[in-house]
């Protein structure tokens, strides 16, 4: 079949549908079993296989509960969150909805046959051994609270609560009627006249399309981790579709620049008093010796890290533009890769504290005494999204967005790390909600079928193309130019990465072929979609960075500007397409509830 007549041949299948959720994870899950409660009809769509990706990985949630201490309360998670986890730079609004609803969020699983880990007595016990923050002295230290929960822990630091939560919810969602298309890539919002009125996906699995009416659609589709290809702690799924498709509509895209990096699994140096994550638990285990320990080497097998961290950093971004500088030369002079070293930790002494370092180890073929993981920069989450308000609502019509897919609070630093499946569960009731609230007020308007002609135009594009360059290839030069330019930022290499990203989108798409001529599974016509969201998020991420002039606690930092500047970049930068065309406005934070005081680091009282 030559490709023209491949392209043709794929059939379509036309669903109407109230609500449309796109994406699979928990907080798409939970936004069908929302709306399904609500007497919508539900159809969901996601990328992979229902109940997999990113959202198994969680291994605690946090939220003030029964399980907490007599001295919180959702008034200091919430605050907490704000001043120490965001540095104010965030929508308070958000904030507190996320404080004040998530132990409810976490206890309901248990009526969908979710099990929190209990005691002898029944009650549902904290996690207490999981110390994640670096602690320096310009913060606030009451903020730090145990908060955490898991479900079916394995030895003192591993969980499946992630993958438990997910379960449970994949099977509410069926149980509802929910209609579930898996392996089903979203690939355009469809409008008429300004609104969002459904979507076309991919059913790569069948080799069909589905054009989808829809009255609300709810984007749930993660983060954007995947532009550092093939570094990113996410599944591949994971490369921006969301916030690419919501931008091409017109809707605001708020805060994109604020991205968490972690060098997993990685520890902090001796000052902070609490090594971070696994260092922590061996510590704590009754089982430990001084011997026990973990260490980050480079390539000559040095402890490279002390060089750069001789002092104590006396702020957070101080300590992590060291952090940061100190991988990246390590990287750029030549003594890469870097490793994280397990040796001295015996097989069965990993079997109590840490099992999933010995499977992943095992996977390697490492026995032990060769105990060595390669780590580097994985972006985990960007803390901006698709703006939406209280309500989940994007400023277009009939959209609505999601956990890290949105700009909802996707942690809480400084109060408790553990915070993305109550993102999670949050936003997507929420959102599930309002969208099934918003459907049966609404008449259903009719799909503009040029769209859906004018894309299925460019994947023929690509499939009669007979010489040009894989989509595989283009994914791995747009991670190389993000991993060298978008880690250590300066403005010098953002400008130089805006010009490689322009050069790919001019010269290198228009080449792009799809080589593959099987309708099942053509997975390189998915990453030909993919590579079209991932430039446009790219260059957006790079946009904003380079308008932001300061360094953020964890969320931004630039080694051209390490410091914060509240007094003038106390402010959201927004992305939206308008006339065709990418504009930034910036818009200063609101402060409803707490305003910082003159260190930045603390509420005005």
């Amino acid at each position: 079949m030559g490709a023209t007549s491949f392209a043709n041949a794929l059939p379509e299948q036309v669903i109407e549908t109230d609500v449309l959720v796109i994406g699979g994870g928990i907080s798409g899950a939970r936004a069908a079993v929302e709306a399904a409660g609500a007497d919508a009809d539900v159809t969901l769509v996601t990328k992979g296989i229902f109940g997999s990706g990113t959202s198994v990985g969680p291994v605690v949630c946090a939220a003030v509960g029964p399980w907490s201490t007599p001295e919180d309360s959702k008034e200091l998670h919430f605050e907490g969150i704000v001043v120490n986890g965001r540095r104010f730079l965030c929508d308070q609004e958000l904030a507190k909805i996320l404080a004040d609803e998530a132990p409810d969020r976490l206890i309901e699983l248990e009526s969908y046959g979710h099990l929190w880990d209990r005691d002898e007595k029944g009650d549902i016990i904290s996690f207490p051994e999981f110390v994640e923050e670096i602690r320096l002295p310009e913060e606030s230290q009451h903020y730090y609270q145990n908060r955490y929960i898991s479900s079916v822990r394995q030895g003192r630091y591993f969980g499946y609560t992630g993958r438990n939560v997910l379960d449970v919810l994949q099977a509410e969602t069926r149980r509802r009627g929910v209609r579930v298309f898996e392996e089903t890539t979203g690939v355009r919002l469809l409008t008429n006249q300004g609104w969002v009125v459904g979507a076309l996906a991919l059913d790569y699995l069948h080799g069909c399309w589905l054009i989808i009416k829809a009255q609300s659609t709810i984007i749930a589709t993660g983060s954007i981790s995947q532009l550092w290809y093939p570094w990113g702690l996410a599944s591949r799924e994971i490369t921006g579709d969301g916030v690419a498709m919501a931008y091409r509509v017109g809707a605001i895209i708020s805060d994109l620049e604020l991205m968490m990096t972690a060098y997993l699994p990685c520890i902090a140096p001796s000052w902070s008093g609490r090594h971070k994550l696994l260092q922590s638990v061996i510590e704590f285990s009754p089982n430990y010796r001084p011997e026990y320990q973990i260490r980050w080497l480079n390539a000559k097998g040095e402890e490279f890290l002390k060089k750069y961290m001789s002092e104590i950093p006396q702020t957070y971004e101080e300590f992590y533009l060291k952090v940061i500088r100190g991988v990246q030369n390590e990287l750029d002079e030549g003594r890469g890769p870097l490793y994280m070293d397990y040796r001295s930790l015996p097989r069965e002494f990993l079997a109590e504290v840490a099992p999933f370092i010995i499977r992943m180890m095992d996977k390697l073929g490492q026995k032990e005494g060769d105990y060595l993981l390669e780590v580097g920069p994985n972006p985990m989450w960007s803390f901006g999204g698709i703006k939406v308000n209280v309500h989940g609502e994007s400023s277009v019509p009939g959209l609505y967005a999601c956990a890290d897919a949105a700009n909802c609070i996707k942690d809480g630093l400084g109060a408790s790390v553990a915070c993305g499946v109550t993102t999670c569960l949050v936003s997507g009731t929420r959102s599930g909600r309002y969208a099934a609230e918003r459907a049966r007020s609404i008449e259903r308007l009719a799909i503009d079928m040029a769209e859906v002609e004018e894309t299925r135009a460019r994947a023929r594009f690509w499939l009669e193309l007979t010489n040009g360059v894989a989509p595989l290839l283009v994914k791995l030069e747009i991670g190389r130019v993000m991993q060298t330019y978008m880690h250590l930022k300066n403005e010098a290499g953002m400008l130089s990465a805006l010009e490689k990203l322009a050069e790919i989108k001019a010269e290198v798409l228009p080449k792009l072929v799809v080589r593959s001529r099987s309708r099942r599974y053509n997975y390189e016509l998915v990453e030909a979609f993919e590579i079209e969201n991932m430039l446009d998020v790219a260059q957006m991420m790079v946009q904003a960075s380079l308008l932001r002039k300061e360094s953020r606690r964890h969320m931004f930092i630039r080694e051209d500007y390490p410091h914060r500047d509240d007094q003038n970049w106390l402010k959201h930068i927004h992305i939206q397409k308008v006339a065709g065309e990418m504009t930034l406005t910036t818009v200063p934070v609101e402060f409803p509830y707490l305003r910082p005081d003159e260190t930045g680091v603390r509420p005005a009282r």
